[in-house]
């Protein structure tokens, strides 16, 4: 028996990054990067290209980030709207594409975590997707307390409302090309409750996987001792408001949704 050629794997990344340190981290693993996903796609708002011309050109300078320059103005589930739909034009049919965070990224290949990243990227076949990745206990463990709560209501609420439990707040997401491009034509949602209404157009057929690299990041990208930020985090009133403000969105959108198959 010929053994089933391998898909052709894509990785989607769109940056906001005004202080650089995301360009930063995501430069000390580009050579890492072409073993894993066969083509790459930046979305990179004009902020960022403004602000950080030298580091943009260093990644774009050996053409494998292709680049999309979403408008200023474009609300966070637009902006992922319309540069997910343009990179899904631009690789080829039948590809695995990966939806993911330049920051957890980079987190995953630069740190302990990255041979068990690798395998599974590598191991990775379409019959697995629509594939959700989720935090583990122990990723759980190592964010502040605030964050887990709030999104843990959009857990609970997708669950109660659909009788089974997905992450309708995810971070990292693989979908076929195919499959991605016909949700991303009936999407709605422009703010951050796209990222909720991509996971409902996918059932329901929406795998699950529970992975230790999805562990905090923040410290590791500002270069800061984890705990003390941690606490920073948990104790800041603001920082919670910030994550009201898109678990809102997301419960609101879950609340009124169809969950009819």
């Amino acid at each position: 028996m010929v053994p089933a050629a391998l898909p052709h794997t894509s990785i989607c990344l769109p940056i906001h990054d005004q202080d650089g340190r995301v360009l930063g981290r995501l430069l000390e693993c580009i050579s890492q990067l072409p073993g894993l996903f066969q083509s790459a796609y930046l979305s990179l708002t004009p902020t960022t290209l403004s602000a950080h011309p030298g580091s943009v050109a260093r990644l774009c300078e050996n053409g494998y980030f292709k680049v999309f320059t979403p408008k200023e103005s474009d609300e966070v589930g637009a902006h992922f709207h319309a540069f997910y739909t343009w990179a899904v034009t631009q690789m080829p049919a039948g590809s695995l594409v990966h939806l993911a965070f330049p920051d957890r990224l980079a987190f995953a290949l630069l740190t302990e975590h990255a041979p068990a990243f690798c395998q599974e990227i590598a191991s990775l076949r379409p019959s697995d997707t629509p594939l959700i990745y989720e935090r583990s206990e122990s990723a759980w463990q190592t964010h502040p307390a605030n964050y887990r709560e709030l999104e843990a209501m959009v857990v609970r609420a997708g669950e109660l409302l659909n009788r089974r439990r997905l992450d309708y707040a995810w971070c990292h997401m693989v979908v076929e090309s195919s499959e991605l491009l016909r949700a991303l034509a009936q999407t709605r949602q422009r703010t951050w409750a796209f990222v909720s209404e991509l996971v409902l157009l996918l059932r329901p057929g929406v795998r699950a996987r529970v992975v230790d690299w999805l562990a905090w990041e923040d410290a590791f990208i500002l270069g800061v001792e984890a705990e003390t930020l941690k606490r920073q985090r948990e104790n800041d009133p603001q920082e919670t408001r910030k994550r009201m403000a898109y678990v809102g969105q997301m419960l609101q959108f879950l609340g009124t949704a169809d969950f009819t198959d």
